[in-house]
C-alpha cells in the first residue's frame, strides 16, 4: 500500500470524527488547530505538523482524531510501533471508523504481521463494504501471506468499486502472473498504465510483464518510461538491461547496468545481471568478478551462485562449479535448475551415482521436463542400471514424443542389452540429435528403405561416421549382393585401400569425390535396421575385413622376442578420458618377461604420450603407417592386440585377430554389459572395470592372462 494511503484514510477519519465528536462540538480551538496541523502536513511541513499534534495530545490525550493523525505521522516517519500504539488508542476511543482499521492494517503490514493486518482490513471492510482501499489493503496482506488466489479476488473487488485503481491493478497483475495467469496479469498492468501512466512502478512492472510475454521491444520502452519518471531507481535500469540483452543489445545492456551501479554501487542484483551481460559479450573473467561482487554484497544470493556455477562449468572448472551449485541450493533448496546443473557437473567429474540423486531432486520439482529424464537415463546408463535407464528414456519420450536424444540413447542401451529390434529403431534417431550435429548424407538417388534390389546399384555412404562404427557395420555390406544389389561404398580416404578389397564392394569412392550414379543410397549405419527382419542378430562370421590388402609394399613388423602384442591406450581418439588408462596403470604389463610390445596408436591425440610408452619399452609403429591398410598389415603380424575401447578394437575384431579389450565401467554399446565374450567379435575377450577408475584390477587380470599365454 502506498505511504499516502494511510494518510488519506486517517485524514478522512479525523475529519469525520472531528465533525461528530462531543469534544469537537465543544472545542472549536481543537478543530482549528488540528486542521492547521493537517495543512502543515499537506504542504510538506511534517516537523511543524508533528509539533502541533504533540501539543494537541498533551491537552486531549485520548482524542480519537488527534491520535489518528499522530499514527499517520509516525507511520510515515517509519516509527511503526509508535504508530500502532496511537491507532489502537484511537480505535478504542472510536471503534466504528473504517479508516482507522484500514490504517491499522497498513501499520501491521509494515511491522511484518500480515495475519493481523488482514484482520484489520477485513474489519474495515465490514464497516464500509465499498471501501476500495480496504479491499486493496486486504489484497496486499494476502499477497504477503502467499494466498495469491484470494489476493487476486480482493484486488478485483477494489477495481470493481473504483475502476482504474492503478495500485490495485498493479498488484493484481503481479499476483495473476505468480498464479500462472500471465496473460491476464499483463491485461491488468496495461490497464494500470492507462489509468496512471505517471507511476514509475506501473511502467516498470508492465515492462517486466511484456518481457515475459516475449514482447521485448515494448518491454524496453516501458522500462525507459519508468526511468524517465524516476531516474534515480537502479532497479528500472536493471530491468531495462534484461530487455536489451534479450534483444541482443548486450553493450547497451551493460551501459544500463553501469547506470544502475552508479545509483547503487553495491547492488547485488545489478552486479549479478552485469555478470550475465559480460558473459554474453564474451568477457568471461570479468563476468566471474561481477558474480563474486554480487555475492560479496549478498552471500545468500542463490541466483548469483547459480550463474557463477554455469559460467565456471563453461570455463571447464567443474569442481568450482559444483561448489557454486551447492551454495545456490543451500540458500534455495527447491532450485530445480541448480539440481539439474549439479547433476551435469557430477557426470563430468565421473560421479554418476551422485548425479542420479541430483537429477531425481530436480525431477521432484519439475517432473514434466523431458530433458531431465534423458539426463537421468544417461546417469543410470553410466551406473550400468540399464532397466532404469531405459525407463527414464521412455519417460522422456512419453513427455516429448520427438525427443531425439532420448530415442537415440534408449536405442544404444537396448543394443547393449541385446534388444536389437528395438535398438536399431532408436539408433536411427541419431540424425536428429542436436548434440551430435550429424548432417544427413545427401545423394541424387532416393533413400533405400529395403526395397528389392534386383540388380540395381546402391550407394552406401559412411559419411559422418567414426572409424570404429565403419569397421563394425561394414559386415552388413555382404548382405546386399545376396539380395541382388550392387554396392558402391563411399568412405574416408584412410580406410579406402583396406575396404575396397572387400569382395562385396563393386566400387569404392572417397568421401568428397563426385558420387557415381546409383539407384538408391543409404547410410552404412542404417543397414542393420533395413536387414533387421532377416538378420535379428549381427552377422558374426569373421574375418569379414580383408586380411591381405597390400599391393606395392608390405610394412614389416620390427623384430621382437617372444609374444608380439600390439597395444592401444587412447580410447576413441581421446574423446572419453575415463575409458583411457594412464601410463602408470599399464606399466606392469610392459615389465612382463617374454613379450614384445608395439604401439598401434596413430592418432594425433596420442602423440604426447608415445614417447613415454617408448621409454617403457613399447615400439612405435606409427612411422610405418600410411593408412588403415598398412595398420591392418602390421596387426596381421602380431600374436595379440590389447586395446581399450577404440577403433583398433573393431578393426582387429573385423580381421578375426586375437583381441583383448580393456573396458571402463560404461563402455561402448557394442561390448554389452557383462561377461568376457562379445556378440560382435568372436575372437575378442573382454576385461571389464568393476568400478570407475578401477584400471589396476583390470591390468592385473590382463597380466595374469598374458602370463598364461607364455610357453612353458
Amino acid at each position: 500500500m502506498p505511504p499516502s494511503s494511510i494518510g488519506r484514510a486517517v485524514t478522512r477519519g479525523a475529519e469525520l470524527a472531528l465533525r461528530d465528536s462531543p469534544e469537537g462540538s465543544r472545542a472549536p480551538d481543537l478543530r482549528e488547530r488540528l486542521a492547521l496541523a493537517m495543512e502543515y502536513h499537506e504542504s510538506a511541513q511534517s516537523p511543524r505538523a508533528e509539533a502541533l499534534c504533540r501539543e494537541l495530545l498533551r491537552q486531549w490525550p485520548e482524542h480519537a482524531e488527534a491520535l489518528q493523525f499522530a499514527a499517520m505521522l509516525a507511520h510515515e516517519a517509519g516509527r511503526e510501533v509508535e504508530a500502532l500504539e496511537f491507532i489502537d488508542r484511537a480505535i478504542a476511543r472510536e471503534p466504528g471508523l473504517a479508516g482507522s482499521h484500514q490504517a491499522r492494517g497498513t501499520i501491521l503490514r509494515a511491522l511484518g504481521r500480515p495475519d493481523e493486518a488482514l484482520g484489520a482490513f477485513r474489519e474495515a471492510i465490514s464497516l464500509a463494504r465499498d471501501d476500495a482501499p480496504a479491499w486493496y489493503g486486504a489484497g496486499c496482506a494476502l499477497q504477503d501471506l502467499n494466498r495469491l488466489p484470494e489476493a487476486v479476488r480482493a484486488f478485483e473487488e477494489a477495481v470493481r468499486i473504483r475502476p482504474g485503481y492503478a495500485e490495485a491493478l498493479l498488484n493484481m497483475g503481479a499476483a495473476l502472473t505468480e498464479v500462472g495467469r500471465p496473460a491476464e496479469g499483463l491485461v491488468a498492468l496495461e490497464a494500470a498504465a492507462r489509468s496512471r501512466p505517471d507511476l514509475p512502478a506501473v511502467q516498470d512492472r508492465l515492462g517486466s510483464a511484456l518481457g515475459a510475454a516475449g514482447r521485448w521491444e515494448e518491454a524496453a520502452e516501458a522500462h525507459r518510461r519508468a526511468i524517465a519518471l524516476h531516474p534515480g531507481t537502479g532497479a528500472a535500469y536493471c530491468n531495462l538491461a534484461t530487455a536489451l540483452s534479450a534483444l541482443g543489445h548486450h553493450r547497451d545492456a551493460a551501459e544500463a547496468l553501469q547506470a544502475a551501479l552508479t545509483i547503487e554501487p553495491n547492488s547485488p542484483d545489478a552486479h549479478n545481471r552485469m555478470g550475465m551481460v559480460l558473459r554474453n559479450l564474451g568477457y568471461l573473467d570479468q563476468a566471474v568478478s561481477a558474480y563474486r561482487q554480487a555475492l560479496a554484497g549478498r552471500p545468500d544470493f542463490a541466483e548469483a551462485h547459480f550463474n557463477l556455477g554455469v559460467l565456471l562449468s563453461e570455463l571447464d572448472r567443474p569442481v568450482e562449479a559444483l561448489s557454486s551449485y551447492r551454495s545456490a541450493l543451500a540458500f534455495q533448496s527447491e532450485f530445480a535448475e541448480a539440481h539439474a546443473r549439479m547433476g551435469a557437473v557430477l557426470m563430468k567429474l565421473g560421479r554418476p551415482a551422485e548425479a542420479i540423486t541430483a537429477y531425481r531432486l530436480a525431477l521432484t520439482l519439475r517432473p514434466a521436463i523431458a530433458d531431465l529424464w534423458c539426463e537421468l537415463g544417461n546417469a543410470m546408463r553410466e551406473e550400468r542400471r540399464m532397466p532404469e535407464a531405459i525407463a527414464a528414456y521412455s519417460h522422456a519420450i512419453d513427455l516429448q514424443a520427438d525427443h531425439a536424444a532420448a530415442w537415440y540413447a534408449r536405442g544404444l542401451v537396448q543394443l547393449s542389452v541385446g534388444d536389437f529390434e528395438a535398438g536399431w529403431q532408436g539408433y536411427e534417431w541419431r540424425w536428429k540429435v542436436p548434440a551430435l550435429r550429424l548432417p544427413i548424407p545427401g545423394s541424387a538417388a532416393p533413400r533405400w528403405n529395403g526395397e528389392p534390389l534386383d540388380g540395381r546399384t546402391i550407394l552406401v555412404t559412411a559419411a559422418n561416421m567414426t572409424s570404429d562404427e565403419i569397421f563394425r557395420f561394414v559386415r552388413y555390406l555382404s548382405l546386399i549382393p545376396a539380395q541382388g544389389g550392387r554396392v558402391i561404398f563411399e568412405c574416408p580416404a584412410p580406410l579406402r585401400r583396406l575396404l575396397e578389397a572387400m569382395p562385396c564392394i563393386a566400387q569404392a569412392v572417397t568421401i568428397g569425390e563426385p558420387q557415381p550414379s546409383a539407384d538408391f543410397h543409404v547410410s552404412l549405419g542404417s543397414l542393420p535396421l533395413q536387414f533387421a527382419r532377416q538378420c535379428t542378430l549381427p552377422p558374426i562370421e569373421t574375418p569379414y575385413l580383408p586380411t591381405r590388402t597390400w599391393s606395392t609394399r608390405v610394412p614389416l613388423l620390427p623384430p621382437g622376442e617372444g609374444l608380439r602384442v600390439g597395444i592401444v591406450w587412447n580410447s576413441r581418439d581421446g574423446r572419453n578420458s575415463r575409458a583411457t588408462p594412464a601410463l602408470a596403470a599399464l606399466a606392469p604389463l610392459f615389465r612382463l618377461p617374454g613379450i614384445s610390445w608395439y604401439s598401434l596408436e596413430t592418432s594425433g591425440d596420442a602423440e604426447p604420450l608415445v614417447g613415454a610408452f617408448v621409454a617403457a619399452g613399447v615400439q612405435d609403429l606409427a612411422p610405418l603407417v600410411r593408412d588403415v591398410a598398412d595398420l591392418s598389415a602390421l596387426m596381421g603380424q602380431l600374436d595379440l592386440v590389447v586395446t581399450v575401447d577404440a577403433a583398433v578394437a573393431d578393426l582387429a575384431g573385423g580381421l578375426g585377430m586375437p583381441l583383448w579389450v580393456l573396458l571402463c565401467v560404461a563402455p561402448g554399446w557394442q561390448w554389452g554389459t557383462e561377461g568376457e565374450a562379445s556378440r560382435w567379435y568372436p575372437t575378442a575377450r573382454v576385461f571389464r572395470q568393476s568400478h570407475p577408475g578401477g584400471w589396476a584390477a583390470v591390468v592385473d587380470r590382463v597380466a595374469q592372462a598374458l602370463a598364461s599365454e607364455q610357453p612353458g
